[in-house]
């Protein structure tokens, strides 16, 4: 699929929204077998927009351009999602958000994932495990578009069984963790040694840095939210 936003390379253009405008939830991934392209494609649905406040719609495939068996996962119109209908994030996948006129104005990948039973630094998680996301953000500098929260306490657990935890990720102990700057992924790769600011706006045009979520088992899927829907839905371990 193309990005949208000329700047930071394909892997860095994701998602957003701007206040006062509908959304479409997009991935964007290099074109392969069956990829195909979101610009100028109209609403598989056929409904009209709703508002800001609405839940984004996905469009997504795997990297081949096929859906991944390896996720439970339901293959639509418009892309891969889950069985609530949550478009399913995958390593190195751009989730952008754009506005009603198809213009990429925000958006966030996760670029690498590590489970830990304690932070390096010795930190013992509260829940369990801590999840670090080495996560790669920016964000369009449009006048009047709004903040995006990455915080920890925008994000919500599910097991592989597809049940919510009550548990909430942004404890004392994830806030506290610090990485330090040799902390490597399963691919080999160092994370970012900076920890990802809890919010964007226009002023940030790219940002890159680490998240730590306090998770309560080893595997499942970590979701971020935003305007209190749920927005992208990434599995774990991947």
């Amino acid at each position: 699929m193309q990005t949208h936003h000329g700047t930071p390379s394909p892997a860095r253009r994701a998602a957003a929204l701007l206040a006062a405008a509908p959304i479409l939830l997009t991935a964007a991934c290099a074109a392969g077998p069956g990829a195909t392209s979101p610009e100028g494609a109209a609403d598989p649905s056929g409904a009209a927009p709703a508002s800001d406040s609405s839940p984004a719609s996905a469009e997504q495939t795997g990297p081949s351009g096929t859906p991944d068996a390896s996720i439970p996962a339901n293959e639509t119109m418009t892309g891969l999602s889950n069985e609530r209908g949550v478009a399913i994030g995958r390593l190195g996948e751009e989730m952008r958000f754009e506005d009603g006129d198809g213009k990429a104005v925000a958006g966030v990948t996760v670029e690498r994932m590590r489970v830990v039973d304690s932070c390096p630094d010795g930190a013992a998680p509260e829940n369990g495990h801590f999840l670090v996301l080495d996560l790669d953000a920016w964000h369009d500098d449009a006048a009047g578009s709004r903040p995006i929260r990455l915080a920890a306490d925008q994000w919500s657990y599910y097991s592989p069984e597809g049940e919510r935890s009550d548990a909430a990720l942004d404890t004392d102990a994830a806030r506290s963790c610090d990485i330090g700057d040799d902390f490597e992924g399963p691919d080999g790769e160092d994370f970012e040694d900076e920890r990802i600011k809890d919010e964007l706006g226009p002023d940030d045009d790219d940002e890159d840095g680490f998240l730590v979520l306090d998770v309560p088992a080893a595997e499942g899927s970590v979701v971020l939210t935003d305007l209190d829907e749920e927005a992208v839905d990434w599995p774990f371990p991947q």
